[in-house]
């Protein structure tokens, strides 16, 4: 999906021609809206050497990027609840990730049918960039989030939270299938957690060609690991 793109924009021009791109955003009838099913015609025919699937990566932020109507905290292991602030709902964390899997349970329904269409090919899961701290640069680059702005925006930590709780959807979702989990590179990160801006698009969620680079060369790391 679109975190994807960032990939696909960091190939080189000889790079180009030994990857194949499907964004199930751009091409019309590659799912079948009714029935989820998957259109296997559209698709590349030959076999390929490894499967890099990008699904979903948004959640986290449609859901915490700015204050909901009615703020809420999520459990934390360390902390009791992030934010600490009684004045916030509180969710249970396995409610958190139970919702996440929840919300990404058609996406995933793809990926178990690419899964299905391919025996015995690797796969890996393409975390998300992590989100982005820097309000400043949101509110330049809001994007579809523009409207959302009044609402003010959610702590970082969050928002950080979050991201982590959608990770943990991820990381169920590959280990079902014996598949790799490829964090975001750490190289693209601050040392809190969060988008390093040098790495971020012009927008308030994704990753730049810097970025996609990054995430690249852990696909070739990976290769080279299993060749």
């Amino acid at each position: 999906m679109s975190h994807a793109n960032a990939v696909r924009m960091a190939l080189t021009p000889s790079e180009q021609a030994s990857v194949d791109f499907l964004n199930f955003q751009l091409i019309p009838d590659l799912v079948c809206a009714q029935t989820g099913v998957v259109n296997f015609d559209l698709f590349p025919q030959a076999r390929p050497d490894v499967v890099a699937l990008s699904i979903g990566g948004n959640s986290h932020n449609v859901l915490g990027m700015f204050n909901h109507p009615r703020p809420f905290a999520i459990g934390d292991p360390e902390h009791g609840r992030i934010p600490d602030d009684p004045a916030r709902t509180f969710i249970p964390l396995d409610a958190v990730h139970a919702m996440f899997v929840q919300n990404m349970a058609a996406l995933f329904g793809h990926a178990d049918q690419i899964h299905a269409r391919y025996p015995g090919v690797p796969f890996l899961y393409l975390s998300p960039p992590p989100p982005i701290k820097d309000e400043a640069h949101i509110r330049a680059h809001p994007g579809v989030f523009a409207e959302k702005l009044d609402l003010g925006f959610s702590p970082p930590a969050l928002r950080r939270a979050l991201y982590a709780a959608q990770g943990h959807a991820y990381a169920r979702q590959a280990a079902q299938h014996a598949a790799t989990l490829i964090p975001a590179p750490a190289q693209a990160m601050t040392p809190d957690g969060f988008l390093d801006l040098a790495f971020a698009a012009k927008d308030p969620t994704h990753g730049n060609p810097a970025y996609g680079r990054l995430v690249l060369e852990q696909i070739e790391t990976f290769m080279e690991a299993a060749a």
